[in-house]
């Protein structure tokens, strides 16, 4: 008998960094819309925006889905003896997500997210998100570093 073959379908599932996102935007900032910039396989940039209930539909959709394939393919892949990096890769992060979304609820994240809100931090740039960061402030960042750098060389050579 041949083990049945999963695939993702009938469904707009999202992809892991996109889903990543979506976890992170659902967690740290659940009554803003999330705007996510991506890039196609072109080079095309997409720009789309997310109310909360577009993207929390999308964000169990995608679990639902991304929780399938990777048991699916870990189970297929156990029984051929078959030991496969990348859907380990794709199984812990589903996971990982999924995990966050369970501490939310207990309540795990509320200091970090009062810690936020306290001392007016973003969360992407938290987490690094690319969409954090403009070029103004890359270069600002790059000049503060020049200057601490000039003022502390034998520190950061390692010449104490």
């Amino acid at each position: 008998m041949v083990a049945p073959l999963y695939r993702v379908v009938d469904k707009e599932a999202a992809s892991l960094p996109l889903l990543y996102r979506l976890v992170l935007s659902h967690v740290f900032a659940p009554n803003k819309n999330l705007e996510t910039i991506e890039t196609t396989v072109l080079g095309l940039t997409k720009h789309k925006v997310y109310t909360p209930l577009e993207r929390d539909h999308l964000m169990t959709d995608s679990l639902e889905a991304w929780g399938n394939k990777t048991t699916a393919d870990r189970e297929r892949n156990e029984a051929a003896g078959f030991v496969d990096d990348a859907h380990d890769w794709e199984w812990d992060m589903t996971r990982s997500l999924a995990k966050m979304l369970i501490d939310a609820e207990k309540g795990l994240h509320d200091k970090t997210k009062w810690l936020i809100k306290e001392h007016g931090l973003d969360y992407k740039k938290i987490f690094r998100l690319k969409e954090a960061y403009t070029a103004e402030g890359i270069a600002k960042a790059e000049a503060i570093y020049a200057d601490y750098f000039k003022a502390h060389r034998d520190q950061e050579e390692g010449n104490l």
